[in-house]
C-alpha cells in the first residue's frame, strides 16, 4: 500500500530505494584466489573480482594471530560459568521446600 501511495500520490518526489540482488551471495568479492584483498579497492585495474568469498570461514588462516581463539576462551568461559551459576542458583532458591510452590490450574 506504501509503494502505491508514494508512486502515485509522491511520484515526483525521489525517494531512497532498497537495491536487492537478484541472487543471495556473499558481499565480499576477491581480487584474486587468496582472497585477502577486496575488489575493487585493492586492485582498481582489474575488470571484474575473481570470485566472492566462501559462506564458510577458515578457522586455520588467522592471519597471523594465532592468540586471538586464547584470549577469546577467557571470556567466553566466565559468561558460561556465570550463566550456569546463575541458573542453578535461581532454581534452588525458587524450589525451597519452605516456599511450599504448587502448580496451579493453569499449569498441566
Amino acid at each position: 500500500l506504501a509503494i502505491i501511495v508514494q508512486i502515485f500520490i509522491f511520484g515526483d518526489i525521489p525517494v531512497e530505494t532498497l537495491d536487492i540482488p537478484d541472487r543471495v551471495e556473499p558481499t565480499y568479492k576477491c581480487c584474486d584466489e587468496t582472497c585477502q584483498t577486496y575488489f575493487p579497492t585493492d586492485c582498481p585495474n582489474q575488470p571484474a573480482a575473481f570470485r566472492t568469498r566462501s559462506w564458510f570461514v577458515s578457522f586455520a588462516d588467522l592471519n597471523g594471530k594465532g592468540w586471538v581463539p586464547m584470549m577469546a576462551a577467557g571470556p567466553a568461559l566466565m559468561a558460561f560459568t556465570l550463566l550456569f551459576l546463575d541458573n542453578g542458583t535461581t532454581w534452588h532458591f525458587f524450589n525451597q521446600k519452605s516456599h511450599k510452590l504448587s502448580h496451579g490450574e493453569a499449569f498441566s
